[in-house]
Formats: structure tokens, sequence, C-alpha cells
């Protein structure tokens, strides 16, 4: 495959409203982030003259309930690196201020009515299942008020002056994210391969990174204890059964920091975390197609759908609305011996694909 410039700005914009995972999942030291648009072309107020005085590109948020300001640009572009910050600070300054989460939950629903009639399932299909709408656009609202707010700066390729710029802006600035994304096009005779890089992530102070996330993470025993209590003995126990066979495996075991958290496991491939598998604080195994697709391996959906019809080939049933979905099982359904150690040699299957290449 050879590099390629994009068509146009618009050609770039509309890759990533259909397919957020373009930005990125690994951001200073969080957890794969999961990417929900709110609205593409989002209006953003002034306050006093005007209702719609700016636009901004794409507004996300991840499941930590971080508002996500998008802002697109092309190297071709002749503006001044100091308009285009100029730009992003505007709708920093005003967006969060003057935004109604009432607006914003209005968009949302607008912009995924294809997943169905309930927001609240679009919000749960995209950022997991353990996502509870009614604190999660709470805790939206009060950290765009608060100024907790990551901000990106999007280019097919990177000058050096802007991410110097946004390097600066990121150690500055006391409660926003700040990151610079190039994502480079490659296309060949077997189709089109974008390549995200997530630039000047160091820059970003740990301790503000972390105020904005959900919740302080419980240990891996707090975690077992809550999952016993939630959904039983029998569940905990083929949980914990999960958990010596991937220690066994030498997997990375983990926290999430979500409303419900879930237990999961990664794994090192070429300087990349990999995630396999999770136990989801809701009593569901799963394995997420939408972070398996950033890796080489997995980029092209004919592997993701390998990989598919191996679970499958279990008899396990499950449902899965696109190859960026994810699978996912009742943890119950791998009470019998034989048939959760079918499912997880599946598993075992595709930690060895990372492991070999």
């Amino acid at each position: 495959m050879k590099p390629q410039a994009y068509d146009n700005e618009d050609h770039i914009q509309r890759l990533l409203a259909e397919y957020p995972a373009i930005l990125g999942g690994q951001y200073r030291d969080q957890e794969p982030r999961r990417w929900a648009l709110v609205q593409r072309e989002v209006p953003v107020p002034d306050g006093a003259i005007s209702e719609r005085r700016w636009s901004l590109d794409h507004l996300y948020v991840d499941q930590d309930s971080i508002p996500t300001l998008v802002e697109v640009k092309r190297s071709r572009d002749t503006r001044s690196r100091r308009e285009v910050v100029g730009q992003m600070f505007d709708y920093a300054a005003n967006g969060p201020a003057y935004w109604s989460i009432g607006e914003l939950r209005d968009a949302f629903a607008s912009t995924h009515s294809g997943l169905g009639g309930d927001p609240s399932e679009a919000l749960q299909a995209l950022l997991g299942e353990d996502i509870d709408a009614e604190r999660f656009w709470s805790r939206v609202e009060d950290n765009l008020r608060a100024g907790r707010i990551r901000m990106i700066f999007l280019v097919d390729e990177m000058p050096p002056e802007l991410l110097r710029i946004v390097e600066f802006l990121a150690k500055q600035l006391r409660t926003a994210e700040v990151y610079a994304v190039e994502v480079r096009q490659h296309v060949g005779a077997s189709g089109q391969v974008l390549a995200t890089s997530i630039l000047g992530q160091s820059q970003n102070d740990e301790q503000k990174v972390s105020v904005g996330r959900s919740l302080v993470t419980p240990s891996i025993d707090e975690w077992f204890t809550s999952y016993r209590e939630r959904h039983g003995d029998v569940a905990n126990e083929i949980a914990r059964n999960i958990y010596d066979w991937a220690e066994q495996l030498s997997l990375h075991p983990f926290v999430t920091t979500a409303q419900t958290p879930s237990l999961g496991w990664w794994l090192p491939e070429q300087g990349a975390r990999r995630y396999p598998l999770f136990l989801t604080g809701n009593g569901k195994i799963s394995i997420s197609l939408s972070y398996l697709a950033s890796s080489p391996l997995f980029v092209e959906e004919s592997d993701r759908q390998e990989l598919v019809d191996g679970f499958r080939s279990t008899g396990v049933p499950f449902m899965l609305s696109s190859l960026n979905g994810d699978i996912r099982i009742p943890v119950t359904a791998l009470q019998d011996e034989i048939t959760r150690g079918t499912y997880l040699a599946q598993v075992q299957k595709l930690v060895e694909r990372f492991r070999n290449g």
C-alpha cells in the first residue's frame, strides 16, 4: 500500500464520523477510549450575539463522560497554525459555557437514530452496557462546566509548528487535555488503511487526566467482591476460573474506571497494548472488535469476520450489530466446563495470533 492524500477535508470528516476508532484508543495511560459521536458541525454560540457563531467539526463523548472537541485540518490547508488554534479556543471557551445538555442529548439521539429508537441503548452499544444514561449525561454536563474537556487537532500530516503549540498548551492548561492526532491514508489494490498516531501524550499531566475519570479504580479483589454481590456465587466462580486461565497465559489484568467497572486483560503487540477479553461489571464476557481493529492484524473486516466465525463455531449464541461491535455473552453461558474450555480456546487463538504476529 502507498500513502495517498485525502480528496478533501470533508473526506476525512466523513471517515471520522463513520469510524470513530480513527481517533485512536491509547490516551495518556487511560484505559482504551470508546467514542460516541454527539454531532458533526456542532453549532457553537458566543452567548451574546449569535446562537451559531462558529461550527465545531465533531463533538464526541467517551466512556468517562469527557466531552471531546475535534477539529480536522489537512496539511494542504493554507491557513496559519495560529488561526487553527484560535478557532479551537473559540469553541472550547464558548461551547462548554453555553451548550445546553438537553440539546446535546437530542443531537446524540438524532445522530444515532439508526441504532434503534432508544438513545440510552445506543449509548450503551457504543460505550458499554454498564453505562447509565442519566448519570452519564449528568457527568458530561459537570465536566463541561468545570472545563474537563479534551481537545484534538486531527490532521493528515502533522506540521511540527502545530505539534509544538499543542505540546505547549497541554503543559499549561490545568483541566483540559490537548492532543495532536495524525491519521495517514494508505491505499492499495486490497483497499484502504488509516494509520493513527497520537502525538504529544506525555505533555498532558497524569493528575489532570485522572481527574476526569469516572470513579476511583477498585482493586481486583474488590472487583470480585462486588461482582459476587451483584451476580452470585455461580457467576463469581466462573469469573474466577477465567481469571486463573488468563493468569496461566501470562495476560495482564486490570480493572476499568467505568460506572460499573469491568475486569480486562491486555498483552503487548508492536509497542501497543491489545485487549483480547473483558469480564463486564454487568455479568457478561466481552471481546471488543473495535479495540482489535486498531491492530494491523484485524484492521481488515475479513479478519474480524473470521474471528467472529470462530466464536460462532463454539455453539454459544450471541448478537453482533457490526464488525466494530462487541461479542458479548452472559458469563453463566460458560458454566459447563467443556463449553467454557471450547470458548476460551478461541480466545487463546486470538492471544497466540498477537504473540506470533
